[in-house]
């Protein structure tokens, strides 16, 4: 039997299929143009109907809009995971979005009656019923800049909430921006994990374009210390590592920031330290090393969590998770790789000396990598005093040593 022939027969019933469908939409279409447009001309002329009719035009006009407004609203609020139909980007338009919303502006300050929550606060994520988990929203989080966008322009909130952004209520006092460091609760590839990071990373960069997303709100909402672990085991990492490059680089001073919350004060590489990824700790140290290779970037990796009765560090929260060999390899590493390595961390150990904030390991893991650290701290004038005393000591006794001849005396 010949194979290419039947490639052949293949291809044109395809082709044919193809045809037919589309013949189908074509004609579908049409009929739904007569319809459209015999609703617009019964519209046009409804007051030349009779009154019975006039009166039934108008509880059908109301009864599909009633309807129409309501379908919307679903959509926009829907975050149901086992069950979604609402926004995708992948199948709706901007364009589609924002005429539906136009004519529906209220929709965008209407408070959903089970969780009292507005429909932008339902872009971000969804909510797995079945596992008791929140997943991130791919399909509607784009949306989000748009909506903002259109509840400032309708008035939906008062301008402090920027479009909605900013107003916090349920799930913890989340918000949208606080939801946009989101990480997915249940994803088991890498790949899915790099698409959340950068398509919430895209939803970020349009709201700072905007306006929208401040500088100011990094410290202010703790935005580096807002994502969540996945449960479970994980392929790959999970940590957020483009949307935390970008915050930390706009904003470094962020990295030392003590954030109080579920009644802790941790630090961002606090946070790193508590999760389920090497990969997230040894990117916050090290950005934190590059940012202050000195003193703070050091003295980080050691500061007590103060709110909690008996302080953890990060080196310990992250040593009690992945090893201590594995996190003195991932230290050591981070600061031999540092761009501008300073010759001594001087500053760091005198700094956790006398700071009660900064654990007493810090000043052994200091002396352990540098032995010298005490001479190098002594002044100049005294070291180079101490020296000479040494070299007059070691010469007296030398003379003592020696014989009238020069020679040395044996004992």
């Amino acid at each position: 039997m010949d194979t290419n022939n039947i490639d052949n027969d293949d291809d044109d019933d395809h082709q044919q299929v193809q045809q037919e469908q589309q013949a189908a939409a074509a004609a579908a279409a049409a009929v739904a143009d007569q319809r459209h447009s015999k609703i617009m001309s019964v519209l046009k002329r409804k007051k030349k109907f009779t009154l019975r009719h006039r009166k039934q035009i108008d509880e059908l006009v109301e009864t599909f809009l009633e309807a129409l407004e309501q379908d919307i609203y679903d959509m926009l609020c829907d975050n149901d995971f086992d069950n979604y139909h609402g926004l995708d980007s992948d199948r709706d338009t901007e364009e589609e979005v924002e005429t539906t919303l136009r004519c529906f502006p209220e929709l965008l300050s209407r408070r959903n009656d089970d969780y009292f929550h507005y429909p932008i606060h339902s872009l971000p994520y969804l909510y797995d019923v079945t596992n008791e988990n929140i997943r991130c929203n791919l399909k509607a989080v784009s949306f989000i800049p748009l909506v903002a966008r259109l509840s400032i322009e309708f008035g939906c909130f008062n301008e402090v909430f920027r479009g909605g952004l900013l107003f916090e209520i349920g799930r913890a006092g989340c918000m949208p921006l606080c939801d946009l460091m989101l990480t997915d609760t249940l994803g088991r590839q890498r790949e899915h994990h790099e698409t959340v990071d950068n398509k919430y990373l895209i939803v970020m960069k349009q709201l700072r374009h905007m306006g929208l997303l401040k500088k100011e709100d990094i410290q202010n909402f703790g935005l580096l210390r807002k994502y969540k672990y996945p449960q479970g085991e994980i392929d790959g990492t999970v940590f957020p590592e483009e949307r935390f490059r970008f915050l930390a680089e706009w904003d470094p001073i962020a990295l030392t920031q003590t954030y109080i919350s579920d009644s802790r004060c941790n630090i961002p590489l606090h946070q790193a330290a508590l999760g389920s990824s090497m990969e997230g700790f040894q990117l916050v140290f090290e950005t934190g090393i590059r940012y202050f290779p000195k003193k703070k970037g050091i003295s980080l990796l050691f500061q007590k969590n103060i709110e909690d009765e008996t302080p953890e560090t990060p080196f310990a929260t992250a040593c009690s998770n992945y090893g201590l060999n594995d996190v003195i390899k991932v230290v050591e590493k981070c600061l031999s790789d540092s761009s501008d390595k300073p010759n001594s961390f001087s500053e760091a150990f005198l700094s956790a000396a006398v700071n009660e904030d900064i654990h007493l390991d810090c000043v052994y893991f200091l002396l352990r990598r540098d032995p010298d650290m005490l001479q190098k701290l002594l002044p100049a004038s005294l070291t180079t005093s101490s020296v000479k005393h040494s070299k007059r000591k070691r010469k007296r006794n030398n003379i003592n040593d020696k014989g009238d001849d020069g020679k040395t005396c044996k004992t």
